[in-house]
């Protein structure tokens, strides 16, 4: 299991993915349209086949890409900024 933590931005998201015990395993910054929300999903599954999304809540910058993990069956968690 994975934990992928998101801060969204207007141009750009950056992700990192971390072990439930803390472990770092790795960091990726991707462009905030469909084509890097999709390389974000294939770097996360690529990483652990179970995996959270807790993503800074700015819907207006984040709202993209919690439906586009969503519709994939992606767990997506709100997190106050």
């Amino acid at each position: 299991m994975i934990v992928v933590g998101v801060d969204p931005h207007k141009q750009t998201h950056t992700a990192v993915a971390v072990t439930t015990l803390g472990e770092l395993k790795g960091e990726v910054t991707v462009r905030a349209r469909p084509k890097g929300h999709a390389q974000l999903l294939s770097w996360t599954r690529e990483l652990s086949r179970e995996r959270i999304f807790p993503l800074e809540d700015c819907r207006h910058v984040s709202g993209a890409l919690e439906r586009f993990l969503i519709s994939r069956g992606e767990r997506v968690v709100r997190v106050p900024p």
